[in-house]
């Protein structure tokens, strides 16, 4: 299992101190850098990030598809991919819309024939095309400035649902599967392989990336608490709220995005029962982070991001000491 040290941007400090983390991780042997995005940019935070390091895969998880053209996000792959020697993997998805709710346009209406249609104009760009005319995207006229260091970059499909993971194994090369609780791993899993199956391919060309947000303490009660406190802010989007629902925890869903609504954060978090804090997270002290990273291992999980979370302490105290804790070896 390779080990991605995931460097979050909310509320981080700008990409010229981001990429010093991104090569800290390097030295520590991480195998992958990746970035998210929020309220900023992740392409400029990557291309920082593939500049300060040479040996590290660089990364976005994820690259929100709302904000971006197929077109652009093309252009911003291949340049990161550039800048990087070949080293960059390009995470996409419908992510949670922080910009507006109806910013994702045809991709929030239609999302899987949406998806579908942008990785394959991106594809369609990187082989030399200049125009593309689909139902749901297209490009005229629009041919790149220089060839692409390589015909294609790895796409990554964020997903977590059934349909999202069946597409992510027809058409990416990888899916990012996020808040999926681990005991739902290997049923997501089998549909990403249906989909690849579907689609007439290899199973095992669709690399199986998991998102894991980690509390790192050795006080294992505070720690469960930082982890269920980050988990409401999530079911705020319909997208997430739809999943969990499907999952068997509608009246948490529900419970959770009325406290919300009322201004209540700290009864939002109360209503997140254990068992998903469990399924969901990763906290405590160093020795039961790692053993749990080595559940997901043996669930299928073949690129496991660790997503550092703050408990008491600072954005750059959580992500050193995350980072030294659980680097490899």
């Amino acid at each position: 299992m390779a080990l991605a040290f995931t460097l979050p941007t909310r509320g981080a400090p700008p990409p010229s101190v981001v990429a010093r983390y991104a090569a800290m991780a390097e030295e520590r042997s991480y195998d992958a850098v990746m970035v998210t995005e929020t309220h900023s940019d992740v392409f400029l935070y990557a291309a920082a990030c593939a500049l300060a390091t040479e040996r590290v895969a660089i990364g976005t998880a994820i690259a929100n598809v709302g904000l971006r053209h197929p077109g652009l996000m093309a252009l911003s792959a291949t340049e990161v991919d550039e800048l990087s020697g070949g080293r960059f993997l390009l995470g996409i998805g419908l992510g949670t819309q922080w910009f507006t709710r109806a910013g994702a346009g045809v991709a929030r209406e239609r999302p899987l024939a949406a998806l579908r249609e942008y990785i394959a104009l991106m594809r369609a760009l990187w082989r030399g095309a200049s125009s593309y005319h689909g139902e749901c995207y297209e490009l005229h006229d629009f041919p790149m400035d220089f060839t692409p260091r390589r015909p294609a970059v790895p796409v990554f499909l964020a997903a977590m649902g059934a349909q999202m993971c069946r597409l992510a194994g027809a058409v990416a090369d990888g899916v990012h599967l996020g808040l999926v609780p681990l005991e739902h791993l290997p049923e997501a899993i089998g549909h990403v392989t249906a989909g690849a199956r579907e689609a007439g391919r290899d199973p095992a060309a669709v690399a199986i990336a998991c998102i894991l947000r980690v509390c790192l303490d050795d006080d294992l009660e505070r720690a469960r608490e930082a982890a269920r406190a980050s988990l409401p802010l999530y079911l705020r989007f319909d997208g997430y709220a739809r999943f969990f629902r499907g999952l068997g925890y509608q009246r948490m869903v529900d419970a959770v995005r009325a406290a919300l609504a009322r201004g209540d954060v700290l009864g939002a978090a109360r209503q997140v029962p254990d068992d998903l804090v469990e399924q969901t997270t990763v906290y405590g002290d160093a020795a039961r982070c790692c053993a749990r990273l080595e559940a997901y291992r043996r669930a299928g999980v073949q690129l496991l991001r660790i997503a550092p979370h703050p408990v008491g302490v600072s954005w750059h105290e959580a992500v050193q000491r995350t980072m030294d804790a659980l680097a490899p070896g």
